[in-house]
């Protein structure tokens, strides 16, 4: 699998961490930080060599650890809002953000 598409992955699987986050406190994801935290770290170390490429490693690992730490304080939304940050970048730099902004504007192209 190329970087590119790799990182797109991972650029999807940290949207759903926001979205786990944000569940966890209404008891619906009860794995959060049994399963769920460290299947995000072992995606970021399997991506590492991609994301040290673009600078963007040591801030979604700082990012990861934030907001685990933040979630296990009772504090959701701010955990949400680091995970949030971290993925607008790593949407950028991966090309996951221009790839849904194409397939939104052909989906919606009335001609």
């Amino acid at each position: 699998m190329s970087n590119k598409r790799s990182l797109q992955q991972l650029f999807h699987s940290w949207v759903a961490l926001q979205g786990n986050i944000a569940l966890y406190p209404q008891g619906i994801n009860e794995f959060l930080f049994t399963a769920g935290f460290p299947s995000y770290y072992e995606e970021l170390e399997a991506n590492r060599k991609a994301l040290e490429k673009l600078g963007l490693y040591g801030t979604l690992l700082d990012s990861l650890t934030r907001a685990e730490t933040l979630a296990k304080e009772g504090e959701y939304d701010d955990a949400e809002t680091v995970v949030f940050d971290a993925t607008r970048l790593l949407g950028q730099a991966s090309g996951a953000v221009d790839e849904l902004r194409r397939i939104y504007t052909a989906a919606n192209d009335p001609t």
